[in-house]
């Protein structure tokens, strides 16, 4: 395939394979403005991103430059880390400095570990995502008590800036909602701004009621943004003990929404209880850059499964491609849990899934895509989307499996749609003179 450069977008690129035009459209950003002449691709165009922390031994600590934000992660934990937004012209930065130990840290796997930071088995885990940088704060099991934690961070900020919620704002950077999660359950974790000797401290508080509760190690985070976001990710529904798989399957209101994690999940399993779980993935991406007059041929839709965790009792669970119409292509909320469809497009078999890497959701109806906004596919396993209540199964049975959404990292993993299509040949009026 060759590509034109020339159209890309944020999003998407264009190719020609055998006289067909090809728009491959991801969720996420995958191209950034080229402001700083860096990176691929001619001076003129959109760049691709690239998030590979590189190593400043000078100044101590690491960096990147091809994307639509700059990151500085230091060497030792008590030092600030930056992140400075050159989206759409901006060009602001928010610093946090962690109020912890004097701690070196250690790059594994694109992820900057700084072990003990705040005391014995308290870790700070320093990253980049797509368009993200997370600061997480990490409580192992093996230490963590039924007791409230705080964790503070110096902060500068902007006065551009949003805060704790979300908007489309893009002049804007932002600090997304403060998590916390444990193996089971995530939700908003209180914080507050307090004063210390003129400076602006950003106070985490994980409460002593999530730690009694918690499963396996606790993490909170504060995550900065260059935009609100892209809006896939996946919403978990748990029924109340005794409820029913048909009155958890049909709930207006899911129990917890993940709009901004790496890693997304897809499941139907049943615990002792009895307690239904469902987990939904949606997948909004911007279509409009097909042409009105596209003659549309094909559409794959191509999803990253990781075969780490996949739960296929009986060996027959499939996961479905259907559409959503979640409220906000910058986010998801628990209400979306409902705004997901039956119909499906296509389907890939949990059995195939032996490996990590791309499955291909393959559809040739051409009436599910927008050429003027967003089509929003959805992922559902086959049992929640032909609503067919299984049997039998045990405690911790089910069908489940994770996917890569688009704020991993590298955009070799993050799903994307290939809308295949041709363009009628204009028509060339012929004047003759007589």
């Amino acid at each position: 395939m060759i590509e034109n450069k020339n159209q890309r977008t944020y999003e998407s690129a264009l190719y020609e394979d055998s006289g067909k035009l090809i728009r491959r459209i991801h969720a996420g950003h995958i191209h950034y403005k080229n402001d700083l002449l860096v990176g691929d691709g001619d001076d003129s165009t959109l760049r691709k991103v690239d998030s590979t922390l590189i190593r400043d031994d000078i100044f101590g600590g690491w960096y990147f430059e091809y994307n639509s934000f700059h990151p500085w992660i230091p060497d030792y934990a008590d030092d600030w880390i930056e992140f400075n937004d050159v989206f759409e012209g901006k060009n602001q930065t928010v610093r946090y400095k962690p109020l912890c130990q004097h701690i070196k840290g250690q790059l594994i796997n694109n992820e900057v570990l700084y072990e003990n930071a705040f005391g014995p088995g308290i870790d700070l885990l320093v990253y980049p995502t797509r368009s993200q940088l997370k600061k997480e704060v990490i409580i192992r099991e093996a230490v963590k008590e039924n007791k409230e934690y705080q964790f503070d961070f110096e902060l500068e900020i902007p006065s551009a800036i949003v805060l704790d919620c979300v908007s489309d704002d893009t002049s804007r950077t932002h600090i997304k909602p403060i998590l916390c999660w444990d193996d089971k359950r995530q939700s908003r974790t209180p914080y507050k701004f307090v004063w210390v000797d003129g400076r602006r401290i950003l106070r985490k508080i994980v409460t002593a009621e999530f730690m009694s509760g918690s499963f396996g190690d606790v993490h909170t985070d504060t995550t900065t943004s260059y935009y609100a976001g892209a809006g896939d990710g996946s919403i978990y529904g748990q029924g109340a003990s005794g409820a029913s798989w048909q009155t958890t399957r049909d709930m207006s209101t899911g129990t917890a929404a993940y709009p901004s994690n790496a890693t997304v999940t897809i499941q139907n399993q049943y615990y002792n209880g009895p307690i239904w779980t469902f987990s939904r993935g949606y997948l909004p991406v911007n279509t409009a850059a097909v042409p009105d007059d596209a003659v549309i041929s094909q559409i794959d839709v191509k999803v990253y499964f990781f075969s780490s965790g996949v739960v296929n009792t009986g060996s027959n669970g499939t996961i479905k491609l259907v559409t959503e119409t979640q409220a906000s292509t910058d986010t998801l909320t628990t209400s979306d849990y409902s705004a997901i469809n039956s119909t499906e497009y296509a389907s890939v078999n949990l059995s195939a899934i032996t490996g990590n890497g791309y499955k291909t959701f393959t559809s040739s109806d051409n009436s599910i895509i927008s050429k003027t906004g967003y089509t929003k596919f959805g992922l559902r396993t086959g049992l929640d989307q032909a609503n067919s209540a299984p049997t039998g199964w045990t405690d911790g049975q089910g069908h489940k499996v994770n996917f890569a959404a688009s704020e991993t990292a590298s955009t070799t993993s993050d799903p994307y749609v290939d809308i295949t299509y041709t363009v009628p040949d204009a028509f060339v009026p012929i004047v003759i003179f007589m």
